[in-house]
């Protein structure tokens, strides 16, 4: 089974193979995503990473809910394989594009 941090390594070394950058979010509001990407087209998204099994907590579950209220782009991801197809998603759509 894939560990957090090697979904979180996973995602931060994608990102930036494609000129992005993925920075961890440490805050004092808890429930934050762990993750926020900023893309090269000026675009960013906030990912929550868990293990395979891990589930979002009931407060990171109304931050997310929060975010996306404010039409902020938020995933889960709990494997290297949903980053991935995150990161296929992103490219599809341009946003590994450069402004």
């Amino acid at each position: 089974m894939e560990l957090e941090k090697d979904v979180e390594s996973y995602l931060k070394r994608e990102i930036k193979k494609r000129g992005g950058q993925s920075f961890k979010w440490t805050s004092t509001i808890r429930g934050v995503p762990d993750q926020i990407v900023c893309l090269p087209n000026g675009d960013t998204i906030f990912v929550e990473l868990k293990k395979a099994d891990g589930k979002t907590r009931k407060i990171q579950d109304k931050v997310i809910k929060d975010l996306r209220d404010l039409k902020q782009a938020v995933f889960v991801c709990h494997s290297r394989t949903e980053v991935s197809a995150l990161v296929q998603n992103l490219e599809m759509i341009g946003c590994f594009e450069h402004a």
